[in-house]
């Protein structure tokens, strides 16, 4: 009878696997919360399960898992105001964030730079200021980035160049000035490149 219920008690485990295998990180969830509250949360047009109790994370509006870990945040179009907060760093395992056609402002957080997995970066149609971080330079996985129709300044970081895997890479209608870089010239994948 032991054995019998060492037996049924594995098969629960494959069946019904715990649900922490499910939940964020702490630091996710701080993210994830941070998010929210930076971007005037209560207002979103879409906000289902948000703030939700520990280990509902997955299920909150927009926010993809896989593996335990949160991988996609996709709010664009929502009414998100306020800015990006810096604890979007903390979210490491991001492969994708969408927050394109919003209403964000302030300056894109360096802590950005953290997203090392991220595949595609989209920010564009907001109202955020300020420069575009270096700290880019550190998405080396990057395909696709969109940046274009906000009210960003300065030139285009010539380390932007070495993101050779960007295929898709538009920064227009921006107020960016001086001349691009010629590092530029080796992105071999690059199909697509605005600055206009």
């Amino acid at each position: 009878m032991k054995r019998m219920g060492i037996v049924v008690a594995l098969i629960l485990l494959i069946v019904f696997p715990s649900i922490d295998a499910y939940c964020a990180s702490p630091a996710e969830r701080e993210a994830l919360i941070a998010l929210y509250e930076s971007t005037n949360g209560p207002h979103w047009d879409q906000k289902t399960g948000w703030l939700g109790g520990e280990g509902t994370e997955c299920s909150w509006y927009g926010v993809a898992c896989e593996n335990s870990q949160v991988t996609g945040i996709s709010l664009s179009e929502n009414q998100l105001t306020g800015s990006i907060p810096p604890e979007i760093g903390n979210l490491i395992n991001l492969s994708g964030l969408y927050l394109y056609n919003n209403q964000l402002t302030g300056s894109i957080p360096p802590e950005i730079g953290n997203l090392t997995n991220i595949l595609y970066l989209y920010l564009e149609n907001n109202q955020l200021t300020g420069s575009i971080p270096p700290e880019l330079v550190s998405l080396t996985n990057l395909r696709n980035l969109n940046l274009s129709s906000n009210q960003l300044i300065g030139s285009i970081p010539p380390e932007l160049g070495s993101l050779m895997n960007l295929q898709y890479l538009d920064l227009s209608s921006n107020q960016l000035t001086g001349r691009i870089s010629s590092t530029f010239s080796g992105l071999s994948f690059l199909e697509t490149f605005r600055t206009l």
